[in-house]
């Protein structure tokens, strides 16, 4: 499990990251880029916002629409009473 420190620096960067979105917008959260490690945190982090109630409905829908495979692991990690390891197409 990661701690607070590591959880803190991951939240700076996707900060930083979306800093220039108007609000209206979102891109590609997948984080392609990252180690799978990395970029599982940093889903699990948007996770959290989204529990939280911290992201309107309509922005919350937009998110999952724009970034596919952030929706396939949200649905097979957070939804699911049971976890999918993965989900093949």
């Amino acid at each position: 499990m990661e701690n607070e420190e590591q959880l803190q620096k991951l939240l700076s960067e996707m900060k930083t990251e979306v800093s220039s979105l108007r609000g209206d917008e979102f891109g590609i959260f997948d984080y392609n880029e990252d180690d799978r490690e990395t970029q599982e945190s940093k889903w699990r982090i948007l996770c959290y916002i989204i529990d939280m109630k911290h992201m309107k409905l309509e922005d919350t829908a937009t998110l999952f629409q724009n970034n596919p495979f952030f929706y396939d692991w949200y649905k097979r990690n957070v939804i699911s009473e049971i976890p999918i390891s993965e989900t093949y197409h």
